[in-house]
């Protein structure tokens, strides 16, 4: 009986131990300033704690306080609302633990720069890639690019860096001076838009008005001399390779002498002009009549343009089936 009873003090003595040590006060110790690598922050980040607490307390010190805004790169906690946070979310552990250190701490993210030339060489390389697929297929020769402005190295985050052009950036135009506006992101967030300003200059090959040609008038071979132009010179889209043997064009405005034809100032003969009586094939069955209207549209083979007979006012559709003859629809 003796040996019984014995044995049940000691387990209650050893079970009082137990709840006493597990009613053991933490001690926390507020940072004033800490240096973090990730942007979701845990309590560890921020406290000083001794190495058996390290040991036992490993969950609570895992537990969750915040994410730090990337673009902010800094940020200040106040100790009374890390207080509140933790009891909160720490249940009744928190009832055991002491505070001690800092009122406030200053959390800041690790950083890293990023090289302006790294930059810069993706700029050139958007520009260039939008070079090659809008402009050197209009007849242009190679097109300078060169860098304008300084450019400074980028203070960033840690963290994978990642440069694409930015959504909010203008779309390119062929303009002798261009800003490509990127996006510098960081664990795919945006932190930072950066213009990167160019000069462009090239010259491309171009037909020149020899002389005055009317509106309306016929342009030949005769006509136009093929010159090295500035790139800069005509903003229209200009005129590829004609052979004028065998494309006919008009002057779609008048043009001076020294103009640089174009796509605003030219154009090719079409295949029925308007006011040009042509002839209208009308079929029925076996049967096909035809007769002779005036062309109300200018129009090229295949094209439905409105036709008028020379008895009517009335104007009627005809497909266009070849130069000069028209078919009713």
């Amino acid at each position: 009986m003796n040996s019984a009873r014995i044995a049940l003090q000691v387990l209650f003595a050893w079970c009082l131990l137990a709840d006493i040590a597990a009613a053991k006060t933490v001690q926390l110790e507020l940072r004033s300033v800490v240096q973090v690598k990730s942007a979701r922050l845990v309590l560890a980040d921020v406290v000083n704690v001794d190495a058996a607490t390290q040991r036992e307390e490993a969950q609570l010190l895992a537990l969750p306080i915040g994410t730090m805004s990337l673009t902010a790169g800094n940020m200040v906690v106040q100790r009374k609302a890390l207080e509140k946070w933790v009891r909160q979310h720490a249940g009744a552990r928190s009832r055991d633990i002491h505070w001690v250190g800092a009122d406030a701490v200053n959390i800041m993210l690790q950083t890293q720069i990023v090289d302006a030339a790294k930059v810069r060489s993706h700029a050139r390389a958007v520009l260039e890639e939008w070079i090659s697929l809008n402009v050197r297929d209009a007849g242009s020769s190679d097109i300078a690019i060169r860098d304008q402005g300084e450019l400074q190295a980028l203070v960033v985050p840690a963290g994978e860096v990642k440069v694409r052009i930015s959504h909010l950036s203008e779309p390119l135009s062929l303009r002798s001076k261009l800003t490509v506006l990127l996006d510098v992101l960081i664990s795919d967030q945006v932190v930072k838009s950066v213009p990167v300003l160019f000069e462009l200059s090239g010259s491309r090959q171009a037909f020149i008005a020899r002389h005055d040609i009317a509106r309306g008038g016929a342009v030949s071979e005769a006509d136009v001399e093929l010159r090295e132009v500035d790139i800069f010179a005509d903003v229209n889209e200009p005129v590829s390779p004609i052979t004028f043997a065998k494309t006919a064009v008009r002057a779609k405005t008048g043009l001076h002498k020294g103009a640089i034809l174009n796509r605003a100032n030219i154009e090719t003969v079409p295949d029925v002009a308007r006011g040009e009586f042509v002839v209208l094939l009308a079929r029925d069955g076996l049967v096909s009549i035809e007769s002779r209207v005036e062309a109300m549209q200018d129009g090229y083979v295949g094209q439905i343009i409105k036709v008028r007979p020379g008895n009517s006012n009335n104007q009627i559709p005809a497909k266009i089936i070849e130069p000069g003859k028209v078919e009713l629809r």
